[in-house]
């Protein structure tokens, strides 16, 4: 690529920090534009996985160490019923690829903590408290426009920022997030519940409109989330209500769930209507291109929305570094990706729409076949679950300048 402007990247969370970081080590100068103010995007959120293939794009980028203070190796993951039966179990150790590196569960604020100084460690510029409005492209480069009024000139523009974005609805102008009618109890928790090391315990309740799960992040730190159907909007007025709410909805849940709930500070419970984005054929217009949520916002239930947003990343800079033309290379990036997450998105919408039967021996049948079921295609959907994106290992220093040419 021949410019000498920087690449702007709206928004500075996991998936845009992680897109500074790799196109700043392949060389180019970069700068973030990141809403919140005061790094606040470092304890934002609660807990969650980044799978192995998500995982190995991060440790490629030399944040092997980096993960380490951030959260715990996750080696299983296990499926049970609201009377803590097993259904299903997956080795995660099994279906990883050679060279990887495990699967984590961390805070995602430590997560974002790692990237934001591993970015700054490189040289990337983030401008916090500094939302972005819109952009015009130029043909031969790109404007920024922030909501303050100031305007931001750059190579390339990467649409980070999230869900609600604002550089998607002028990119494609499809409307807003549309939600799933599902609300999420979330929190961290000092108490583990008796989970074994390493699990990442998922259940369902009895009557089929309740599921969660709980999983370690730390020594003595378990993040949880407890989900249901709600109309968006409608929340507790404060976390106290939200919290006795989530220990209503575990009553005749059996095992880990209730007392890691009952062991969370209030100050650590939050709420989340759960958002998607339609899907879109179109990231990619000129010298702009959405990444992550903004790109594809999926429901929860393979837990890759994080990993696809840092698989994304990877390969646009592979992209970038690798093509002259940087429309080329963006193009270039959706013509990779698009077909993997369109994978991705597509086995998320097959699981919700199998819903757990009402009625006690019907759900005893269902269960007792989808074990076999799932024990078939369990092993080839793992394997390519866990792939990590091809890329360069850039975890050893560079030596020289920032790339013009």
């Amino acid at each position: 690529m021949s410019d000498h402007d920087p690449i702007l990247i709206a928004g500075g969370g996991i998936g845009g920090l992680t897109a500074a970081l790799a196109l700043r080590l392949h060389g180019f100068p970069v700068e973030v534009y990141e809403r919140r103010p005061d790094r606040d995007i470092e304890s934002g959120g609660t807990g969650q996985t980044i799978y192995s293939n998500a995982t190995t794009a991060l440790s490629r980028l030399g944040l092997a160490e980096g993960l380490k203070t951030c959260g715990v190796v996750v080696t299983r993951a296990e499926s049970r019923t609201e009377r803590d039966t097993l259904l299903f179990q997956t080795d995660l150790r099994e279906y990883e690829w050679p060279g990887s590196h495990p699967s984590m569960a961390v805070r995602r604020g430590g997560l974002c903590r790692v990237l934001m100084d591993a970015c700054e460690r490189a040289g990337v510029t983030v401008h916090l408290d500094s939302p972005c409005a819109g952009y015009t492209d130029h043909g031969d480069n790109v404007t920024l426009h922030l909501k303050d009024g100031r305007q931001v000139t750059g190579a390339l523009l990467v649409g980070a920022d999230g869900i609600g974005s604002a550089i998607r609805a002028q990119l494609i102008d499809d409307g807003g997030p549309v939600p799933l009618g599902i609300t999420s109890y979330r929190g961290i928790s000092p108490d583990s519940g008796g989970l074994p090391d390493g699990t990442i315990y998922l259940f369902r309740g009895l009557d089929a409109k309740v599921a969660g799960g709980a999983w370690p992040i730390g020594p003595e730190e378990t993040s949880w989330s407890v989900s249901t159907y709600a109309p968006p909007g409608q929340h507790e007025k404060d976390r106290a209500r939200m919290k006795a709410r989530a220990l209503d909805l575990l009553t005749g849940v059996n095992g880990p769930p209730r007392p890691v709930v009952e062991g969370t500070p209030l100050d650590a419970v939050i709420r989340t209507d759960i958002m998607v984005r339609r899907w879109s054929d179109t990231w990619v217009r000129g010298r702009v291109a959405l990444l992550g949520d903004s790109a594809h916002a999926m429901p929860t239930e393979l837990g890759q929305g994080a990993c696809q947003a840092i698989e994304d990343a990877v390969v646009l800079a592979e992209q970038v570094a690798d093509h002259a033309d940087p429309a080329a290379a963006l193009l270039a990036y959706q013509r990779l990706r698009m077909p993997r997450v369109r994978w991705v998105h597509d086995r998320v919408y097959r699981m919700r729409r199998v819903k757990p039967a009402k009625n006690a021996v019907v759900r005893r049948i269902v269960d007792a076949l989808a074990k076999r079921i799932v024990a078939k295609a369990q092993p080839k959907m793992w394997r390519e679950l866990l792939k990590p994106p091809p890329m360069r290992d850039l975890s050893q220093p560079r030596t020289g300048d920032v790339r013009t040419g």
